[in-house]
């Protein structure tokens, strides 16, 4: 069954585009909406792009700290422009190959940081006075700290290291394999196909560095917590009898990563509640 806005929940259907331009609905069995909105790495959508339906709460799939490294950000642009994007470049990696790539394109704004589309959603729930939620774990949660040390573990192992070697050509595969996958939005500039092959290629080198195991442990983990903020946003202003069938919570994610979070929400785990102290 479909995911598109509007629709009902379901695996996603084999002829939908793995890279989906498109908001996709997820529906909780217990009620609302999770609504999964695609973004791209530093990528500036144009308003068409946009969510255009209502929402009612926000999840980033981030540390709640994060907020502070986007305002250092953006103080560290106000000094000096392009600052963040000659710093992630120098940085190198699979992140510097993507940001590379991108210098390419003539037609579409990039290399924006703090992360455009999730900074924008983030200020406009603020200026609503709508509900944020925070869905990455802060390392001072017990797991999600034992998940990083795994994931650092994991790096390092030798074999890997050796894998890094061939990081390059590996970047490259990803790319070629993304041609089946993406297409141009209906609103957007064709160059937005060549941005999302290369994100799908920055994402896949990320998954391919956790390990599958990893990548379905934090996937996990994460449906758990947007269920559960879910479950608080159908619960705030509760009425008893009221539907709550309607309450969408809007969660911006990098494109690549929609089939991995469908998975997991599929699933249908139980719903975490998200502590205070996350969402400060």
């Amino acid at each position: 069954m479909k995911h598109e806005s509007g629709h009902s929940m379901g695996a996603e259907s084999i002829d939908t585009p793995h890279l989906s331009w498109s908001d996709f609905d997820w529906i909780d069995p217990d009620g609302g909406i999770i609504r999964l909105h695609s973004t791209i790495p530093t990528v500036v959508f144009p308003r068409e792009m946009r969510p255009k339906e209502h929402w009612d709460g926000l999840a980033l799939l981030t540390p709640s700290s994060e907020i502070d490294a986007w305002e250092d950000e953006e103080a560290a642009e106000k000094e000096s422009k392009g600052v963040n994007l000659t710093r992630a470049k120098l940085s190198g990696g699979n992140f510097g190959k993507y940001l590379e790539g991108l210098e390419m394109l003539s037609e579409i704004s990039f290399g924006k940081f703090p992360d455009p589309e999730p900074r924008r959603l983030h200020r406009l729930a603020e200026k609503s006075e709508k509900r944020v939620w925070f869905i990455e774990p802060e390392l001072t949660d017990e797991e999600w700290y034992s998940w990083s040390e795994k994931q650092a573990d994991e790096y390092t192992r030798p074999t890997k290291l050796i894998k890094q070697l061939w990081a390059g050509k590996r970047f490259k595969k990803y790319i070629k394999q993304s041609k089946s996958l993406v297409k141009i939005p209906e609103d957007g500039s064709s160059e937005f196909a060549s941005a999302a092959a290369l994100a799908y290629a920055w994402w896949s080198s990320l998954e391919f560095d956790n390990g599958i195991e990893l990548s379905n442990q934090r996937d996990l983990r994460f449906a758990k917590r947007l269920r559960g903020a879910l479950k608080e946003l159908r619960e705030m202003g509760h009425i008893e009898n009221e539907d709550t069938s309607h309450v969408v919570l809007l969660v911006p994610h990098y494109q690549a990563w929609r089939p991995g979070l469908l998975k997991a929400l599929d699933m249908c785990p139980e719903p975490e509640h998200i502590v205070e102290e996350e969402e400060e």
